[in-house]
């Protein structure tokens, strides 16, 4: 049997100050993610908008650089906000040390920029910038002062100690000792107030029992059971998953990118065939219609990616809350991944009939061989964006059934069974453990 040294068994539960705190501060590195993908999605704007201002291609690659530094450096802290959150919650004090002073760094980069105030050259995402540096503030300043607080203090100190004092899980069995002989018998009658082997001996009280009785035997050490291959491979498709999710997102992102850059190069070619005939043709802006429902998704499926991560990690140890949380979730991730994938099929067909409908159309009004310069609906949405929806929504969904199924295993289910056999494991010894008075302790 292999034992393992994630948790002591003597460390304390986390007070509801420190569970608030790491909470707080997890939600500051989500902003942080969800600034990120704002920011990406603002990129491809913020490049033409500094290369029409500066009349220069140059000028807008170099903020299209600097705003994709921007994104990655924000990831990294987010990134690092989730994983101090989680030791926090655990009781590190590193954590909580590396906790104020990247708080406060935080906290002076948020002031800093609501005092100064972001670029509002694209509308949506400066209203944006300054709604997540609100958030990340107020969440901050609260994680920070939670942790300062005494029952905080008290909890770091407990969990200090009991990571010294706590023995080893598994000692090693003590090694065997010389055999006892029986005691020789003797032809002497045994008094007739001397007690009968199965009956205790009384003493009178205060006073102490005899050194050959043994003293009452310490409980077990807690031992850890072995963790089944079913419940390691559900962790693993769990973790899977959430790298699914992670790359929808970046393909969702991906599409959007394809998509305004098509229309751009449309409206230029356009513009530059009208123009000798003294037409001005302008387009509403994509981003205007199509940001908020690609950050909306884009969000979600960084949220869905760290659930699952946030569930593998959970269900590392025989927690049967975490269990029934594994279940539940990968439940309804399979049901908005059939739903996501739906969703796409009905507006591919959608998009496909109307296609075909303009085609119709056209013929029978004798085009001939005019060309129409406006786009077609099928060309407008890339057509690998469909294969990347209907590719990840088949991982995802075959991927929970795949958790469910290994979860529901009757091996899962008595290994997060073992806590509460652990509990009942343990039964005292009895004060008299059956010895006569005067007998020889290995007898």
């Amino acid at each position: 049997m292999t034992t393992t040294t994630e948790e002591s068994p003597l460390a304390p539960a986390p007070s509801g100050a420190v569970f608030a705190a790491s909470y707080l501060f997890a939600g500051v590195g989500a902003l942080a993610l969800v600034s990120s993908v704002g920011t990406f999605f603002a990129i491809p704007e913020f490049r033409h908008q500094r290369s029409e201002e500066a009349a220069d291609g140059a000028a807008g690659d170099l903020a299209a650089y600097g705003l994709a530094a921007f994104a990655v450096l924000t990831i990294v802290f987010g990134g690092a906000c989730l994983l101090l959150s989680l030791l926090d919650g655990r009781g590190r004090q590193g954590a909580r040390v590396a906790t104020w002073v990247v708080g406060g760094l935080s906290v002076c980069f948020d002031v800093a920029l609501l005092t100064v105030g972001g670029d509002d050259s694209v509308p949506w995402y400066g209203v944006m910038t300054r709604s997540v540096a609100v958030g990340m503030l107020l969440l901050t300043l609260g994680s920070v002062t939670l942790l300062a607080l005494p029952a905080s203090h008290g909890y770091f100190r407990a969990v200090r100690s009991a990571r010294r004092s706590a023995p080893p899980l598994l000692p090693p069995p003590p090694a065997p000792g010389p055999p006892v002989d029986p005691p020789a018998p003797t032809n002497q009658p045994s008094p007739t107030n001397h007690p009968s082997p199965d009956t205790p001996p009384s003493f009178p009280p205060g006073t102490p029992p005899p050194p050959h009785y043994p003293p009452p035997l310490p409980p077990p050490p807690f031992r850890r059971v072995r963790r089944p291959v079913a419940v390691t491979a559900a962790m693993a498709v769990l973790v899977g998953i959430a790298v699914v999710a992670l790359v929808a997102a970046v393909a969702e992102i991906r599409t959007y990118q394809a998509t305004l850059a098509w229309l751009d190069n449309y409206q230029r070619a356009l513009e530059k065939q009208t123009a000798q005939y003294g037409v001005h043709v302008a387009f509403p802006r994509l981003p205007d219609t199509a940001a908020g429902p690609t950050v909306i998704v884009v969000v979600l499926l960084v949220a869905v990616a760290a659930l699952l991560i946030g569930l593998a990690l959970a269900i590392r140890l025989p927690r049967p809350r975490a269990r029934i949380m594994a279940l539940v979730a990968t439940a309804l991730v399979a049901v908005l991944a059939t739903g996501r994938g739906l969703l796409t099929a009905t507006s591919q067909a959608t998009l496909s009939r109307l296609g075909e409908e303009s085609q119709r159309l056209k013929e029978s009004m004798g085009a001939g061989g005019y060309r129409d310069p406006f786009p077609s609906f099928t060309e407008i949405y890339p057509q690998w964006a469909y294969q990347a929806v209907y590719l990840t929504t088949t991982i995802a969904v075959l991927g929970c059934m795949a958790v469910f199924v290994l979860l529901v295993l009757r091996v899962s289910k008595t290994w997060f069974g073992v806590p509460g056999q652990l509990a009942h494991q343990y039964v005292p010894p009895p004060p008299y453990l059956g010895q006569g008075y005067g007998q020889h302790p290995g007898r």
